[in-house]
Formats: structure tokens, sequence, C-alpha cells
């Protein structure tokens, strides 16, 4: 980000600056929020819209246009990036995972409603977080569900990267049941993966253990204020459960 400030004289401009956030005029820097400030020469002046005979108010109104002008151009060229973005995922996703077929499998495969999304404490039911999941896998395997039984290493080594959980390895059910499901529709073999076991699993708990090892710190205690403020916006069973433990401190098993 570059903005422009003015050394100022008693009635006149003295000098024009700029200051740049950006972490390549940065990277030098070991301070949390660097900057990197330089003087505008004299003779680059007339090109950035200042001269020496304009007042001090005049000087700050040019500065706030070219600051203006600067945001409006970091945006549009923010957004196009997104775009750029999406739709290089969008394909990427489409030769993976065809929207036709998707939209197929789900209503054949995929229950949409469930108990909690029904007692109005989840937005989303179970199913559709796991399918979700899945469908992050199946376009990160980059490999042709038919061949999956054939790799299947590397699906357990996905797993492994993501040091996740052995309960969270039930999303394969999801992704034989499409693995099953496209090869169909392409007549093309299918065998399911199948579930790790022995060594796999252990390395799997390991690198879970691991992770969780590394991140778990105590979190925060949860001011009454802000808990007040979140009456009536949550599901009131899960409010008035969280009510008590603020108060109460949480349940002890005795036994």
């Amino acid at each position: 980000m570059t903005t422009f400030v003015f050394c100022l004289g008693k009635n006149l401009i003295h000098g024009v600056q700029s200051v740049s956030y950006k972490s390549k005029d940065t990277k030098d820097s070991n301070v949390i929020k660097a900057k990197k400030e330089w003087d505008a020469d004299p003779d680059r002046w007339f090109t950035l819209g200042f001269h020496k005979l304009m007042t001090i108010d005049e000087a700050r109104g040019r500065a706030r246009q070219l600051n203006a002008q600067d945001f409006v151009k970091r945006q549009e060229e923010r957004i196009q990036r997104i775009a750029i973005e999406e739709n290089s995922n969008k394909k990427k996703y489409d030769s993976v995972l065809p929207i036709e077929f998707v939209e197929e499998f789900e209503k054949r495969y995929l229950r949409t409603r469930d108990s909690e999304t029904r007692k109005g404490r989840r937005k989303t039911s179970h199913a559709r977080s796991k399918w979700n999941a899945a469908k992050k896998m199946i376009v990160a395997l980059k490999i042709d569900p038919s061949e999956w039984y054939y790799y299947n290493k590397e699906v357990y080594d996905y797993f492994h990267e993501q040091q996740l959980s052995i309960s969270y390895i039930s999303i394969l059910s999801l992704v034989n049941a499409w693995g099953y499901f496209i090869c169909r529709k392409l007549a093309k073999p299918f065998l399911p993966v199948t579930r790790p076991l022995g060594y796999e699993r252990q390395r799997l708990l390991d690198a879970h253990y691991q992770r969780n090892k590394n991140s778990r710190k105590a979190s925060d205690p949860l001011p009454h204020e802000v808990l007040n403020d979140a009456s009536g916006k949550m599901n009131q069973a899960n409010f008035n459960w969280l009510f008590i433990s603020v108060w109460l401190g949480p349940p002890c098993i005795l036994g």
C-alpha cells in the first residue's frame, strides 16, 4: 500500500513523501508493521499533481485523491485475481466432478436432512459436511476413481498429510459411493478403497496425535458480556448449556 504524505512548511507544502507497507519493499525489516519511506524528487511533483504554490488544503485534497485512486486500482486488481482463480478452480473441479453427475449423485446418495438440522442445531446436515470433505479429497487426489484401489496408499497418504483423525476417515464411504457411481456412468471397473488397518491405521493415529500435541492450548475465558450479547442469536439449548458452563464451570462426572 502506497500513500502520499507531506512535510509541511508554514503555509505551503515543503515536500512530498511516499510510504509503502508492501512486503517486497519491507522484506529486510524486522519490525512487525514495517514500512518504507522515501521522498519524491521535486521534478516528479508535477507528474503527481503537486506544485510548490499549492496550499496545504489543496495538497491534502490531492493526496486523498491519489490514495483513493491507488485503492480502487488495487481493489480492481484483487477482484481480477480472484475471478481468474475462481475460474481456474471451477475448471479443475469440473474436470474431476462434473456438475451434472454431482447433482444426480447428491439426489441419489445424499441425505440432505437429519435430526440436527430439523431441530435447528445445524445449518448443514452431517452428510452434506462429509460430502464436502469427500469432494475436497477427490479433487486433491487427481486419480481416476477406477484406479483408487490400485493407488490406495496414495489415499492413505492424503489422510496422513492432512493429519486427520480416524473418525474423519468415515468419508471413505461417500468417496467410494462416488467412485462406484461415476465408474458405472462411464462403464469403467471399480473397486472400493478399504479402510486403513494395521500399520497404515497406526501411522494415521500418530500423525493426528502429533497435530493435536502441537496445536492444543487453553481457550481464553468467555466474558459474561459477550455471552449475554449472544442470547437470542444462537440455538437456545446450546446457549443454556454454555450459560451454565460459564457460571458454574464444566460438569464433573463422579464415580
